[in-house]
């Protein structure tokens, strides 16, 4: 079910209308209802893999809780990890693998082509693997305890708001929180409603119309200069985040009408001055949980043998797989590694670069200096979106060819006739961009709308209803899905 859709807004006004006439101890039954009907919108069946998955969890985190031996634990931890990463890798790796196994042979002789099996990617299925994987770790680990009440585990597992698409939520954080009293509180409700309406206008305002011109590009680069090339990787970073980031404020704005408190998954990535810095400010429950249960341990096993190194292998080893993550091509997984090199690159030469800029006096010169770190680390990022966006290496590769080729294609002459856009809907984006980084800006030691419910109540329901209505009036309602549904 798609938030930006006439059934998420019936399911979102039965659930919270229904939500607070219950007792307390029914609303757990409603919103595991809600839950499940909202994931079997998609498809009815794939509700199995997510049972299947939350009762394996259920189960081993129990038997993990009575007992001390670590052997016994860690038995009980590898049954969670390989039945909930052999589902993850079935359905999601399975036709890559098959393809790669078929390439190989091939070139030693053996004539096979495939299974020729098409499987459907169960929507949400690495988000809520994650999240129970985590859960599963964490009471291994010790640092939560294992839930009894199974109804409260199926909905930490499936909580609709955030169940396809994040934020990836720790036990310790949403679990308390769905067992919590929790009364109607207008005030929060009102800052629910207003996460909820800057979503929709991210998304149907600025994102939905960015992806007309990004896809008319990518579908034919050689009708485009070098310089709209490189223009639209970096656009389409920002379509990206504004899509994404619009799906976290709904299901954070739905969340908190619910009396509970996601997590936030993006804290302002583009005023990032290293890669690092972007990398920890960008999907955050996802750079968090592979920083906690990948990329620490790792580096806490190599570390005596040299600390360098083990810097190195847990970067590259964790953004590869985070690649892997995000989709079921060599492209991501390129990407991954991209990233993870020019990571490695700019925290080994910090120190360098930093002794050149002071010879050239530009560190005394703050606003430069900030300039040329936030347009470098976008500029880097930007060319690694190529293939984040590109459908496979092929055509990552066309696109590259023509953005580092002079070409012949004019850079002005007919430039909107190839996006598929006319001059209102460009200024419609930019006037939406230029206002989502100067809110986020103004809102950057703290939360806007609360901020903003400080205002006097004639300007405060003004910013209300003009939100509503340039949605209302501007918004394209196409159902577009989101781009991280696809992962």
């Amino acid at each position: 079910m798609n938030f930006i859709s006439i059934e998420y807004v019936l399911l979102f006004t039965f659930t919270i209308s229904l939500y607070y006439a219950l007792p307390h101890k029914f609303r757990w039954i409603l919103l595991l209802a809600a839950s499940y009907t909202f994931y079997m919108f998609w498809k009815p069946s794939f509700i199995v893999l997510l049972l299947v998955s939350t009762g394996i969890d259920y189960y081993v985190a129990l038997q993990m809780s009575k007992t001390d031996d670590k052997k016994k634990r860690m038995k009980f931890l590898l049954l969670s990890l390989i039945v909930n990463l052999g589902l993850l890798g079935f359905f999601k790796y399975f036709g890559m693998l098959d393809t790669a196994a078929a390439s190989v042979l091939s070139s030693i002789g053996i004539n096979y082509q495939g299974s020729g099996f098409n499987i459907l990617l169960p929507i949400g299925i690495s988000f809520y693997t994650f999240q129970t994987i985590g859960y599963t770790i964490d009471v291994y680990r010790g640092t939560v305890k294992a839930e009894r009440h199974f109804g409260y585990f199926a909905l930490y597992v499936s909580f609709f708001p955030q169940l396809v698409a994040g934020p990836i939520e720790r036990a310790k954080n949403l679990l308390p929180q769905l067992k919590k009293k929790f009364r109607f509180d207008y005030a929060q409700s009102v800052e629910g409603m207003m996460l909820i309406c800057w979503g929709f206008f991210k998304k149907t305002i600025v994102a939905d119309r960015l992806a007309i011109g990004i896809d008319s590009v990518f579908s034919a680069p050689e009708q485009f200069a070098p310089i709209h090339l490189f223009l639209t990787s970096l656009l389409f970073l920002y379509q990206i985040y504004f899509d994404f980031s619009s799906y976290t404020d709904i299901a954070r704005g739905t969340a908190k009408i619910l009396g509970i408190e996601l997590m936030k998954n993006f804290n302002r990535p583009f005023a990032a001055n290293t890669i690092s810095e972007l990398w920890s400010r960008w999907h955050i429950s996802l750079t968090s949980w592979f920083a906690n249960y990948v990329s620490v341990p790792i580096y806490k096993k190599l570390r005596n043998i040299n600390k360098k190194a083990a810097y190195i292998i847990s970067t590259i080893i964790t953004l590869s797989l985070c690649g892997l993550w995000h989709g079921a091509d060599w492209t991501f997984l390129i990407w991954g590694a991209y990233i993870a090199i020019i990571m490695i690159f700019g925290n080994l030469t910090r120190q360098f670069r930093n002794k050149i800029k002071d010879k050239l006096g530009i560190t005394k010169m703050l606003f430069l200096n900030k300039f040329i770190k936030i347009t470098t680390v976008m500029a880097f990022v930007a060319s690694a979106m190529v293939l984040f966006r590109a459908p496979d290496m092929a055509s990552a590769i066309n696109y590259y060819s023509h953005m580092l080729s002079p070409g012949s294609a004019p850079v002005f002459t007919g430039l909107l006739e190839r996006l598929h856009m006319n001059q209102v809907e460009i200024i419609i984006v930019i006037a939406g961009c230029i206002l989502i980084e100067a809110i986020q800006y103004i809102g950057r030691n703290g939360r806007f709308f609360e901020k903003l419910a400080a205002w006097k109540p004639v300007f405060r329901y003004s910013a209300y209803i003009a939100l509503i209505l340039i949605i209302l009036v501007l918004g394209k309602f196409t159902g577009s899905p989101y781009i991280y549904f696809q992962f």
